[in-house]
């Protein structure tokens, strides 16, 4: 299951042709999801910390943008952008199995931890 913020235009649609095939994607516009991630409340990146992340030296943020663009994903600077999610990992009955929150955007957790 995915789950987004926002939908604008074909976004979702778009992220799901693409990215999620098969999957089902819910909208979540009451940030329920992101704030539980958070830990009771959404977390958000600031323009000038996103900004940061993508020009201070040796910054994960800017070298994950590359990685990204050369595996041929492209972005297009859409929506808000600036609220972090995370991954959950929920058993059949509702029993959290694992939890991670994106600590910078983009971050990703890592599939070891998330299949153990």
């Amino acid at each position: 299951v995915a789950i987004v913020k926002e939908e604008l235009d074909d976004e979702v649609a778009d992220f799901a042709r693409a990215h999620w095939p098969g999957g089902r994607v819910f909208l979540d516009e009451d940030l329920a999801f992101f704030g539980a991630v958070g830990g009771g409340a959404v977390n958000t990146f600031g323009l000038a910390g996103f900004l940061w992340n993508f020009v201070k030296p040796g910054s994960r943020g800017r070298a994950r943008a590359r990685e990204a663009t050369a595996k041929g994903y492209e972005g297009n600077l859409k929506g808000e952008g600036l609220v972090t999610g995370g991954v959950y990992v929920v058993r059949q009955g509702g029993t959290v199995e694992y939890a991670r929150a994106e600590e910078e955007i983009g971050d990703t957790a890592p599939i070891d931890e998330v299949v153990a």
